[in-house]
């Protein structure tokens, strides 16, 4: 928990650094496990290391090990689940990624504290000891405020320069359940980035989204139904709803997706207060 708060940044200036030898596949694979691993590989060995911890905390005898397997390995099946689900799509949509990393950190060191066999006499100065050390420094880490011009702009696609953050202005930003969503200004235009990749964008990509609109109507002029798949900026579902009588459904994954595009209402035609729209 403590090293993605810290190093996802570094990390994704460093993997975008790395561009230009990415370009060899070899290159890029190792720069790929490497990233990944200094973010994972730690984390990944305790995790490991868990499961036969707890089997033996249990204290069960040789006889009765398949039990005690079965039984771990159900809430710990149980627990995967609950946590994935909690934490992406509860906890980082409605706290944001760091509450939510130091609420894992705070339970990461309340299960140490319940399955360490400390000894009596030293358990309760021990664990108050490890309470503020892991309170002090989850506190230190939520009020660390992290620039989404550092891992949320693509570099693992676009590369690094170094001036991202005078050439980009952050004009919202939110971590949804599916993805983090990006609008980003760069003189008058616009771009909105899904999880870094710019999808949309107010300038360079109009062809496309108008394209989008109008090549289908343009094959089925009689069309009044028209279903759109992702919502982007809003440009495409805007431009079919300026034919008359026609009625726009969208479906989209991400609400924040649609929430970021009230930056796009210069191009996209505000589609949401058309009566002719559901999304």
């Amino acid at each position: 928990t403590c090293a993605g708060k810290l190093l996802i940044p570094q990390v994704s200036i460093l993997v975008g650094t790395l561009k230009d030898l990415r370009a060899s596949q070899g290159w890029n694979a190792a720069i790929a496990v490497g990233a990944s691993a200094v973010l994972e590989l730690v984390p990944a060995i305790g995790m490991g290391l868990l499961f036969p911890i707890f089997i033996d905390r249990t204290r069960k005898r040789a006889a009765d090990a398949g039990k005690a397997i079965g039984a771990i390995y159900a809430w710990n099946t149980a627990g995967s689940i609950a946590g994935a689900t909690a934490a992406f799509i509860v906890l980082v949509p409605a706290v944001g990624l760091s509450n939510t990393e130091q609420l894992a950190l705070v339970l990461y060191t309340a299960a140490l504290l319940l399955v360490f066999p400390f000894p009596r006499r030293a358990r309760d100065a021990v664990t108050l000891a490890i309470l503020c050390v892991v309170l002090s420094l989850s506190g230190y880490l939520t009020g660390l405020e992290e620039d989404p011009r550092d891992t949320d702009l693509g570099y693992y696609m676009y590369g690094h320069t170094g001036n991202e953050r005078t050439r980009y202005e952050v004009s919202y930003f939110r971590e949804g359940a599916s993805s983090n969503v990006l609008v980003t200004r760069q003189g008058k235009d616009f771009s909105l980035r899904v999880n870094g990749k710019v999808d949309a964008s107010s300038l360079h990509d109009m062809d496309m989204q108008l394209g989008l609109a109008y090549f289908p109507i343009f094959l089925s002029p009689g069309a009044r139904n028209v279903c759109i798949i992702g919502f982007g900026s809003g440009t495409t579902s805007g431009a079919a709803l300026l034919f008359p009588e026609v009625h726009v459904t969208c479906c989209e994954i991400e609400p924040a997706v649609f929430e970021a595009s009230k930056h796009f209402a210069a191009v996209n035609h505000s589609p949401e207060l058309f009566p002719r729209f559901s999304v």
